[in-house]
């Protein structure tokens, strides 16, 4: 993160000015942190103040006013405001509740993605699971059945 306000974190590395109030709270909707962002971080709790929040940026920064669990959700922010064909996630949602990893997957639909996690629970949101053994010697690839996840 930059030391920057919470419209740059969703729109870098596009200029701050790119991001439109509704879509960053759209996005921040989506993810289900708008609130938290605007109400309990920055108490903006009107509509008005809410559409200011987005320029304004925590005194102690981003990395001391956020868990590390809505640190991954903010970035997950920037992902949906780019809509990258693909997607790279290294252990991106191992600081959130299996709830909201859903959630992010689900959101992520239509976009390629290559996830590296030791989490088990988020096969079902991939076709194909390549499992490396402890030493990095071998490898095994395996087809993931569809779960309607």
């Amino acid at each position: 993160f930059t030391r920057d306000s919470l419209r740059a974190q969703i729109a870098l590395p596009d200029p701050p000015e790119s991001a439109s109030d509704a879509v960053c709270h759209e996005i921040l909707q989506q993810l289900q942190i708008e609130s938290l962002l605007t109400d309990t971080l920055f108490k903006c709790r009107t509509s008005e103040k809410r559409i200011k929040c987005l320029d304004m940026t925590p005194v102690q920064g981003w990395y001391k006013a956020l868990s590390p669990g809505n640190q991954q959700l903010l970035a997950f922010a920037r992902v949906l405001y780019h809509t990258p064909s693909l997607v790279i996630l290294d252990e991106a949602t191992s600081a959130v509740s299996s709830d909201y990893a859903a959630r992010i997957y689900r959101l992520l639909r239509g976009t390629s993605y290559l996830t590296i996690s030791h989490d088990e629970a988020l096969e079902k949101f991939h076709d194909e699971v390549i499992v490396m053994t402890g030493d990095g010697t071998s490898w095994t690839c395996k087809n993931v059945p569809r779960s309607g996840a």
